[in-house]
Parts: structure tokens; C-alpha cells; sequence
């Protein structure tokens, strides 16, 4: 893997999605900041950073990509480290 990207993971503790999202990140090996995002704003908040339409969590900004969704999540971090599959 060339040099890492800088990966921030927005998400609530509760949420199941946002929980795999982190484990994936941390069986890739891969560093990140998590951002827990605020019960009940957490729609707006989502909406501000990655566009009209994607309120929920997870999601991560890559750089300056934003990445909205668990699967989408997965499919990037694939991209980014093949291994450990």
C-alpha cells in the first residue's frame, strides 16, 4: 500500500452499520479519526457532509471523498487495501 489517505468515520456508538464500518477500517490495518456524530441531529449533520439524501450513518470522507453507506464503505477500503481481504 502506497501512503495511506486520511480517513474520517462519522457515526453513532449504537448503530450496527457504523460499528462494522469501524472494525473493516481496523482490519485493513488502516488509521482514522471517528467522529460521533449527535443523536437526533445526526440526519442534518450526515446531509451537511455528504449531500442531500445521505442522512444516515456511516460514512467516510477519504481525503476529501465522501463515501456514504456501509457497502460503499467496504467497496473503497478494498480499493485502498486489497489485503488482508
Amino acid at each position: 500500500m502506497s501512503e495511506q489517505p486520511t480517513i474520517t468515520l462519522h457515526g453513532l456508538p449504537p448503530s450496527h452499520p457504523s460499528r462494522a464500518a469501524e472494525v473493516a477500517l481496523r482490519v485493513k490495518g488502516l488509521r482514522f479519526e471517528r467522529v460521533e456524530m449527535d443523536m437526533g441531529s445526526h440526519n442534518e449533520q450526515m446531509e451537511a457532509i455528504y449531500g442531500p439524501g445521505n442522512r444516515t450513518v456511516p460514512g467516510i470522507v477519504v481525503d476529501d471523498e465522501p463515501v456514504h453507506g456501509s457497502r460503499a464503505i467496504f467497496v473503497r477500503l478494498e480499493e485502498i487495501a486489497p489485503e488482508p481481504a
